[in-house]
């Protein structure tokens, strides 16, 4: 099953592809990070993330088994309300492609994502992630691609398994 995982920003935001079948190691196909200008308005952020999004190369939203998006919470972050509302929107928009293509959307807690990948309090890292999965293109660069393929797996999980 083919799960895209999104960790959600306004600065960086990133994504992964990942192949996830019972039985066999989990196959990170892809990881990308879409990067928009700090400082810009916010509008036009979200327009850029989405369009990054919508062009993903290899994602074929018909062959997608799930769609998997961290449930963000501004309140921990140093950000503000108006950047939090931007941020729904984009996962908003994420949800309309997924209901338009009839692929199941799940909201992932951070905890959920933790532990699925066994990493108890910490976040996820890259080289966790090498660890656990099969990344032929090399580890996820970032703590956010990192954050992808965990939130791909957890909505594996919850796809399969209800929880």
């Amino acid at each position: 099953m083919l799960v895209l995982g999104i960790d959600p920003g306004l600065a960086e935001f990133g994504m992964a592809l990942v192949d996830v079948n019972v039985g066999v190691r989990p196959f990170v196909s892809l990881t990308r990070t879409a990067k928009t200008r700090p400082g810009g308005p916010l509008h036009l952020r979200v327009r850029a993330i989405c369009a990054q999004v919508a062009t993903i190369p290899s994602v074929d939203w018909v062959d997608l088994g799930a769609v998997g998006v961290e449930a963000w919470n501004y309140q921990g972050e140093r950000s503000t309300h108006q950047s939090a509302v931007q941020v729904s929107r984009v996962i908003e928009r994420l949800r309309c492609l997924s209901e338009r293509w009839a692929v199941p959307f799940y909201e992932v807690n951070t905890m959920t994502c933790k532990s699925v990948v066994g990493s108890g309090r910490k976040k996820p890292t890259p080289a966790l992630i090498a660890r656990l999965c099969a990344c032929p293109k090399g580890p996820p660069k970032n703590q956010h691609e990192a954050d992808a393929v965990a939130v791909a797996l957890a909505a594996a999980r919850i796809h399969r398994h209800g929880k």
